[in-house]
Order: C-alpha cells, then structure tokens, then sequence
C-alpha cells in the first residue's frame, strides 16, 4: 500500500485494555504520564458494547454502540477531548469477525425468533441446508446441560411471559429462548377461558389477530412488524392488568408441565436446543474458533459493513480516531477485500489512514504487499526479536535434556499434526462437516469428481488441513492465488497425500485444485461461484484449526523452552541469527516501514520480561539441568498420583519450573509467606489454563478434577514459604542470577524494538518489567502511581551506574524506553524512513553484538544491543567480557543518549562504548 504521510504515523503507541473496572475516565487520568513518555498514540482495546462484565472487549454485541460499562458515548468524547490536548491521537480495536450472541444481541434473538425470514439472519454465517434433518432451516444452540429429552422431562424449560416487551420466552434458568409469534395462538387462546375482566375483548382480538399471522399476505418484513405491533398490544394489555397477566401466566405454567407438547412447541422453532456437548460434531453456524456464544458475521456482504462500522466511520470524519486495528483478520472471507473497503470508507486517496492487522505469519511467510494496509500487530517482529536471545549453540544439549526429564520423543512435527487433527475431529468436527458438505456438493456436480464419498472427503480434508503449514491461502473473486500460496498448496497436498500411505489420493489433487481456483475457471466444469465458495470456507477453517492446534494445543503438550511457546512463534525455528534479523528489518524497511512492533499484548503468553528470563536458560543449559533435578527431587513429596501415574507429570513440572522463572517477583523474600502463597494462586491459573489447554490429562470441556487437584497441591507446596523450604531458597538464589541476565536480555530487546523500522508499542505498564504469565495474568491493574513517581524521579536524576545499581525496580528499562520515544519525538523522520545500515563488529565476541545504523539528512543514529548475556557476563555482578570484540564508527563524535556521554568514531572496543550502561544509543553530535 502507500504508506501514510509521516505526519500521520504514529511515532509509538501504548495499549490500553479498558474494561468496567478500568474506564475512560481511569484512562483519562493516566493520560498526562503516557504522553509525558513520549508515545503518540493512544491504542485502545474494542470500545463497543460487549457482553456486561467483560474483561477484553471482544464478545461485542453493538458494533454501534460505545460500551456503557466503559463510560459509553460522552465518556469516549471526554477522553477524546483529554487525548487531543495532549497531542494524541487513538487507534482503535474493531471486531468484524464476529459477534457476541444471546439475549443480549437483539439481532440474533430476533434470527431465532424468525429464521430466515428476518432479515437478520443475512449476518450471520448459518449453515440452514445442513445434512441432518433435524437442523434443516434451523440453528443449532447448544446451551442444556443435559440431552434435550432429560431437560424436557425433569421441568428445566419452561414458558414465561415478559410482561414490558409482551414476547413469550422458552426459559433454561437464565438462558432465554424466543418463541416464535405464529405459535402465540396456542399459549394464550387458553387463557380465554381464564380471564373474564374488563380486557376480555382486547385479549379475544389479540388471539385472533395472532391467529391471522399464519395466513399473512404480505412480505417476510410486514410479517414481522406486524407481529412486533401485536406484541406492543399484548404488553400494554398485561402491563395494566395483574389478573390477565396472572391468567395468561398460568396457562403458560401450566403448558410447560406437558413435556411432550412443550417439546413439539420448541421443535417448530428456527433453532434447536441441544446438549452442549452435541455442539462440536453438530453446530451449523461459524464461531470465533470453538466459542459457542461468539458467532460469525457475514461482514463481506456490503450492507452489512457499512452498517457494521457507521460509528467508526464517524469517529474517524470527526477526527477522534486516527487508526484502526483490524482483530482475527484470517477469519474473514476475504480479508483484503475487507481491508480494501475500510480504507476507502475511512481514509482518503493522498491520505490512507493508518490500519494494522491481527495476522500470525509463519517464519517464511511474508504479508502480501497488495493489501491496504501498514502491517501486523507484531507478532512476527516479537519472535523476530526474541530470537536473538536464545543460544543456538544449546539446542542439541536442551533438547536432550527436555527428552530426558519428560520421557517425550516426539518430534515436533509430529505433535503438530497430532494436535491439528484432534482439533479438526473434536473442537472443530461440526466446520469440518460443513465445509465437507460443500465440497462434496461440488465435486458431484461434475462426472469426473463425483464418486468421492463423504466420509473420504471429510478425512481428505482434515488431513489437508492438518498439513498446511501457515495459518491460510488466499483465493478471492479477483485475485489468483500469489505464487507463495501456490507453493503453500502444493506442499501442503504432498504431505497428506504421503500421510494417507498406499491409497487412492485423487481426492487430494481435486482439493489442491480447488484451493487453487483451477475449479472456478470457466471451462472447469464447475460452478464458479460454488467453487469459490468451497474454497473460501476451506480459508476460514485452516486458521482456526492452526491457532487452536498450534497455540492452544502443541504449545501446552511441548515444553522445550517456552520462550519458543509464543504467539506467532514456532519451536522448530530455534534460533535467530544476527544476519537473519538484519535481513527482515531491510525487507520491511522496504515494505511495511510503518508495521507494528509488539512485545507484549493481551494475548501473548507470558510478558516480554518473563520471555527474556527464559531466554537465558539457553545459554546455561547444564546448570539449568542441575537445579531442575534438584529441584525434582525437593518437591518429591507434593507430586501426587493419578490413574496410576505422577500428578503433575514430568512435563507440568518442567513447565511449572520455566514458568516460575519468568514471573518470579524480584522483591520476593523467602520467608514472605503471603507473598509467596499469592503468587501460587497466580501460577496455579496458569498451570490450570496449559493442562486443560494441552488436552492430555484434562481439558476445558472434560475438567479431571483429581489431577486438577494434585497440580494445586503440588504448586501450594513447593511455594510454601510458612516453614523451611530449601526448594525456595534455592530457587531464590538461581532466581538472582537469572533475574540480573534477563533483565539484561530485556534492555537490548526493548532498545532494537525502539529502534527498527516499524511502529512500537507498549503493552500498559510494560515500560518497566512486564513478567505477566498468560492472560487473565497480563491484565492486571496497572501501578501508575509508583510509574509516574518512577518517571518524576527520572527526570531529575538518570546516572547510568545508579540505575543498574536498582535494576530490579525496573528503574533501566523505563529509562531506556523514555529516552528512546523522547528521540522519536524529535527525530520522527529518522524512525519512519531513515536508512537501516547493519554494522558489523570484529573480534572473539562479534557474533554477541547486534549493531546498526539508522540515518537520513538530519541525523545518523548508532544502536549497540548485546545478546547472549549469559556468555558475555556470566556473573552480572562482573563487567562483560567483550575480549578483542570492537567496533568501527563512522567518523566523528557522538553523545549516548543513554549514559550522556561523548564518544569519538573510528574504531572502538565494545567493552568501552558499553562501560556505562549495558546497551548504547548513540547520536552524532
């Protein structure tokens, strides 16, 4: 795309996650202190109405409506008016994938209530043609806790009046199902025989008139008005009338005792209520991943987004709003399409606004240059990073050493494909059908194709599917798909193809066809429009089936290092060499100069810090080894048995020691009993959360509780600080040392992400230490009052020597990131266009060094960022050692702006340019 004018890039952004306990009104206090950092713009999670008590804002139920609980509309303009005097402009979080539903969302309760005679029913993505006859015309709800018959017989349904809107409801305690008005004429006509008061007459014309529904004359809208405006009577009759609404209430109650006809009522319904565990294998509407209350939206149909993003559009026209993030982007039909469309509702021809996109791309896959927009949200860059700190030297001895302690040999491969297929046939079975009842739709259509079956198609597809190798291709109307897609295809199909062993694999060669859009072309034989349709719902069920069997399964099951367990990371891609992070900043330099560059976000597994600490352990593998065992054999006596096995297993307690590493509160004293339990209530949800999410000895939809139980027990007693506890002590010691180097690990990541091409952002409170484990963790409140104090202090006093000296406060890194956002404050053409130039030192420790060049007219920018600490500084208490290791500078005299030094070019030892601070930032004078 053509990039946004630099005057309207952001400089550095600062996400905020806003909820009913943090609000706009919370933001707007804090919003002098950001802007007194040195970000430009303010990036806000989704602000529409969501679901009442919701944390992160995504289950929106009115795209256009601003959240009440947040403060709604006049507290979004009070921040607004706040942001704007400061100089800061906001981006904001959309959802156009999909929506919250329930008794909530009026347009899916009205869907339910009507079936596709409303005109709701065009949002949202449901599968009315369906195989089982059952669900013909129907939506699936899997919202009983029991099968449909049990539910019926033992009472649980039953049938209430809402006196207010005059609606007859199904009720399952507090779900609430609609009952159609074409049936109002059985429920209350009994209540004529009830009711002998002075409303008689209007109640004996209301039973006619819902009577006259079932022969209406006029159009699928009319039937519906004219329904709504009976209800309004209804209401207005019982509201002024206790007798007619008790009447009316028992012969309600007393339908609902005959389980039979209530069952007969329910199943003349446009939806069929079910057991929820029938909604894997069976439910006919597309979800966010398998999230039953979070539907689909059918938002490439052109009303439906203009309607969807009216507010946006005008937030954006009033210029409150300068950017926009764009969530779950491959859950679209056609996301650059998508993308297309808003930037030319929202943005202007010389002027594209500022878009970035929720996109996971695998290590070699690249975002296509043709889509309107700046980047991702920096999932990409954050393993890019993060790369550089793991010790590729150590991957042999670690590996041996997991395999070792877990009894796993597993290759990771394999796992994945495992995982994958398990998602496919579980989470995922009733997409899966779908999709398969598509295809084989098509391929009937065709003498050529039409004798695959069902069932091979179906396994054709999930093992398709569970090979592809990134998250999805992109076939569109207009576009064929790139050459990396038909690469992507091409291998994908090999690899199944090999998977099904000795078999006939035509129905793979028909799929890769498919995918390709070989199928649409007009002499294809196929219906164009069928095809492509196929191969689009093949697009939006390859994403989910990767995140979930990627992220939300193989990364719970494989523990090697869990600085590798990232979103957007891969296990396989051990390693990043200095060459590598060279080569990807000059590529996006080059293409998307205004990307986004994330560390931490609300949903990243563990905070950046805690990533760093994790890090670390790569380059002291055989001590790592050492205290692990030893700390096995210290917490022997918590470790529990389940089904003849130990509780935790090997592989939850390596977790469990990894993921205490990364969170483990520097201020932490062993004998602060309440601060130690306090934390073992925080490692417990995480722990909880990688069991169930890894699906092998517990899972969200089937809890093993005594497992469960051993796991809280096992971690309440290895951080049991109320009596000697020399796992603790141990722990607290390594925990000194690993803490310095992490730390130390964190200082040059957070300096190259200030500094390489791309958009920064701060994930709130991650300018100081940001050690979160997994979300909920990550969003706990934020201590802004001890951050400002921090900042003030700062101001007045910034030695070098003295900060390192408190480095556990997180005193360095706020340092670091203030200095760094101020320059980008000043200098903002450097960072959005400036030349990158890789510098190359020389020496024993040249490899240790990740050094650059950012340059334009106006200024010449030197950054220095050392990696590997652990061989540099094994005691952090020492000075590094940098051996011979120098660099050459570019001739003349430069200030660090991190210690306040001057520093002549030419060539220089590395240990002097980094005596004062561990990582340098130097400016030519």
């Amino acid at each position: 795309m053509k990039a946004p004018q630099s005057a309207q890039l952001p400089r550095a952004t600062y996400r905020l996650q806003l909820h009913k306990d943090f609000t706009f009104d919370d933001a707007i206090e804090v919003l002098p202190y950001i802007a007194d950092l040195g970000v430009s713009h303010l990036y806000l999670s989704p602000i529409m109405a969501a679901r009442p008590g919701s944390t992160h804002g995504y289950d929106v139920i009115d795209h256009n409506r601003v959240n009440p609980e947040l403060g709604g509309e006049e507290g979004f303009d009070r921040l607004c008016a706040k942001a704007q005097s400061l100089g800061l402009g906001i981006i904001l979080d959309l959802v156009p994938n999909h929506v919250g539903v329930g008794a909530d969302n009026a347009a899916w309760m009205e869907m339910l209530e009507w079936g596709q005679r409303s005109a709701k029913a065009g949002m949202f993505d449901v599968d009315w043609n369906s195989s089982r006859r059952n669900l013909q015309g129907k939506v699936l709800l899997p919202v009983l806790g029991a099968p449909f018959g049990i539910v019926l017989e033992q009472g649980e349904l039953t049938l209430r009046l809402d006196a207010q809107a005059g609606q007859i409801d199904a009720w399952y305690y507090e779900t609430r199902l609609p009952v159609s008005p074409l049936d109002y004429l059985a429920l209350l006509e009994p209540s004529l025989k009830r009711y002998t008061g002075e409303h008689a007459r209007e109640l004996a014309n209301l039973v006619r008139d819902f009577e006259a529904l079932s022969t209406h004359q006029g159009s699928d809208q009319s039937l519906i008005d004219t329904a709504r405006g009976l209800k309004s009577r209804l209401a207005e009759a019982v509201r002024t009338d206790a007798e007619l609404a008790a009447a009316i209430a028992s012969t309600l109650a007393e339908f609902s005792k005959d389980w039979r006809a209530l069952g007969e009522l329910l199943d003349r319904q446009a939806y069929r209520a079910a057991y929820w565990r029938v909604s894997a294998d069976e439910i006919n509407y597309r979800r966010f991943f398998d999230i039953n209350d979070l539907a689909g939206l059918r938002v490439e149909r052109e009303a439906l987004f203009a309607s969807m993003h009216e507010r946006v559009f005008e937030f954006v026209a009033q210029g409150k709003v300068q950017g926009l993030r764009i969530d779950h982007v491959d859950g679209l039909l056609d996301p650059r399409e998508y993308a297309e469309r808003l930037q030319a509702a929202a943005g202007k021809p010389d002027a594209p606004i500022y878009i970035v996109i929720e996109k996971i791309l695998a290590p070699h896959e690249s975002l296509p240059e043709s889509w309107p927009v700046a980047g991702t949200t920096g999932y990409d860059t954050l393993n890019l990073v993060g790369g550089l700190f793991i010790d590729p030297a150590s991957e042999r001895a670690l590996s041996l050493l997991y395999r070792r302690y877990t009894r796993r040999d597993e290759d990771f491969d394999s796992l994945l494909v495992r995982s994958k297929l398990q998602i496919l046939q579980e989470s995922l079975a009733s997409e899966v059908g779908v999709l398969a009842n598509a295809v084989q739709t098509l391929s009937a259509s065709d003498w050529h194709s039409r004798d695959f079956t069902y069932a091979g198609i179906r396994r054709a597809l999930e093992s398709l599917i569970a090979h592809f190798p990134v998250y999805r291709p992109y076939l569109d109307r207009r576009l064929a798909p790139s050459a990396a897609d038909l690469r992507v295809i091409d291998w994908a199909v090999g690899r199944a193809k090999k998977a099904a062993g000795a078999v006939d694999t035509s129905v793979f060669d028909f799929l890769g066809k498919l995918l390709k859009g070989e199928l649409c072309a007009p002499d294809s034989g196929y219906d164009a429009e069928l095809a492509l349709r196929a191969a689009q719902r093949f697009q939006q069920l390859s994403g989910p089936a990767m995140a979930k069997g990627l992220e939300d399964t193989s990364f719970y099951r494989h523990f090697r290092l869990l600085a590798h367990n990232e979103v957007g990371g891969d296990p396989r891609r051990y390693a990043v060499t200095v060459s590598a992070f060279h080569r990807a900043n000059e590529e996006r330099l080059r293409k998307f100069p205004a990307d986004m560059l994330g560390a931490t976000t609300h949903d990243t597994k563990r905070g950046e810090d805690a990533r760093m600490r994790i890090a670390a352990l790569s380059g002291m593998t055989a001590e790592w080894g050492r205290r692990v065992s030893a700390w096995t054999r210290a917490n022997r006596r918590w470790v529990g048995e389940h089904e003849g096995e130990a509780a935790p297993d090997r592989n939850h307690q390596y977790y469990f020691y990894q993921t205490l590493v990364g969170a483990w509160p520097m201020e932490l004293r062993v004998d602060d009993v309440d601060g130690a339990a306090a934390l073992a209530e925080r490692v417990i949800e995480a722990m909880l959360k990688a069991v169930r999410e890894g699906k092998e000895r517990s899972s969200w939809t089937n809890q093993v509780a005594a497992y469960e139980d051993a796991v809280r027990s096992f971690v309440r007693g290895a951080l049991d600080a109320s009596k000697p506890n020399a796992f603790l002590l141990d722990f607290a010691e390594f925990m000194q040392r690993v803490g310095a180097l992490g730390a130390l690990n964190s200082l040059s990541q957070t300096l190259l992400r200030l500094t390489m091409p791309g958009v920064p952002d701060l994930y709130q409170g991650s300018e100081s230490w940001q050690l979160s484990m997994v979300d909920p963790d990550n969003r706990r409140p934020v201590d802004y009052a001890r951050l400002r104090e921090q900042l003030a202090e700062l101001r007045k006093e910034s030695n070098p020597a003295a900060l390192m000296q408190r480095w556990a406060d997180g005193l360095p890194k706020l340092h670091l990131v203030q200095r760094v956002l101020e320059l980008r404050r000043r200098k903002p053409l450097l960072f959005a266009a400036g030349v990158y130039r890789p510098l190359a030192a020389q020496g024993e420790r040249a490899d240790h060094l990740v050094a650059y060049a950012r340059e334009d007219d106006s200024a010449q920018l030197l950054v220095l960022a050392p990696r590997l600490w652990p061989a540099l500084q094994p005691d952090p208490a020492q000075p590094a050692d940098w051996r011979d290791t120098q660099l050459m500078l570019p001739n003349g005299q430069y200030r660090d702006l991190l210690s306040d030094r001057v520093v002549n070019g030419g060539a220089r030892n590395v240990s002097e340019l980094l005596s004062a601070f561990p990582v340098a930032l130097l400016l030519r004078a």
